[in-house]
């Protein structure tokens, strides 16, 4: 179950980091891309690019953070090379025991939400065999066309041990406009409902760590709310975004914890990969290094 595999691998590390993965040109090492110069088609360039970037990061990240987090706009961007490159990195994270939450906050009715389920947690069978998908151990989703169409993803949880984190007070400050709204004839917030929400179908994900596979997405710019919604989620793994570049502070973070080191999964991209490009690639392994250690002592002393 998606929720004890984190628990343990929080254990096994001491860690509660969540290193994003947003791939961005500028900031890709030079390493990286000089290795994939050699190849002609530009979607090949791509593919070869982020891969690189990332296998390499793996090799260092792996002992220091509890899972890592694509983002899949940043991949999609890039085309097919970009999704191919995807593909590649979630099937590393499978054989290295490396969580992956795909953060592409999915949502739609129907058969849609059912597709996209399957596309990322419960691959279809095709030909007696399942298709190949990019392989994730869990995935952002969007409530905001209702409940019913959480319905496939929480199936899935249930059915094949993956999880799902569900927005409900997110890091940015547009929030607001509609999260923080009251429900008509009601003190409680969207927030406040969606989080009862979480809370009665992720009674049916708890794991033997007393966690839930149901989880919310919590922004760290947002510690008194996160607090108050531990409330409401006593057993929710909180992802929480808005760690170091866009100003929540290693307390903040952890505003929501079940107890030190329970319940959260703080997400740092920014911080961690805008490095200098130019570093030859041991220097710049060992500043990704640095900067998740450093991660690590600041959500360890907080």
């Amino acid at each position: 179950m998606f929720a004890d595999t984190i628990h343990s691998k929080i254990t096994q590390t001491s860690s509660v980091l969540c290193a994003g993965f947003d791939p961005d040109l500028r900031w890709l090492p030079s390493f990286a891309l000089e290795t994939s110069l050699k190849y002609a088609t530009q979607q090949e360039y791509l593919y070869s690019a982020l891969l690189t970037t990332y296998a390499a990061a793996l090799e260092v990240l792996e002992p220091r953070v509890a899972c890592v987090k694509p983002n899949a706009a940043f991949f999609e961007q890039y085309g097919i090379g970009g999704y191919r490159a995807l593909h590649q990195i979630s099937l590393l994270c499978k054989k290295m025991g490396v969580p992956l939450i795909l953060d592409a906050k999915r949502g739609d009715i129907a058969s849609s939400a059912q597709a996209y389920a399957n596309a990322y947690l419960e691959p279809l069978e095709v030909n007696g065999a399942p298709v190949d998908i990019v392989h994730a151990d869990a995935i952002t989703i969007n409530p905001f066309l209702g409940f019913e169409t959480i319905a496939p993803f929480i199936a899935s949880c249930v059915a094949k041990g993956k999880g799902v984190f569900i927005l409900v007070k997110t890091s940015n400050n547009g929030s607001r406009d509609i999260q923080d709204l009251l429900i008509e004839n009601s003190t409680e917030s969207v927030s406040q409902k969606i989080a009862r929400a979480i809370n009665v179908e992720g009674s049916r994900a708890i794991g033997h760590s007393g966690l839930s596979s149901i989880g919310a997405v919590i922004g760290a710019t947002h510690p008194a709310e996160a607090a108050e919604l531990r409330g409401l989620m006593p057993h929710a793994i909180f992802l929480v975004p808005g760690f170091g570049a866009q100003g929540g502070s290693a307390s903040e973070a952890l505003a929501g914890q079940i107890a030190p080191g329970k319940g959260v999964l703080v997400n740092m991209s920014r911080g961690l990969f805008q490095i200098e490009p130019s570093l030859p690639r041991a220097k710049w392994l060992t500043e990704l290094t640095n900067r998740a250690d450093a991660a690590n002592a600041q959500l360890a002393a907080a």
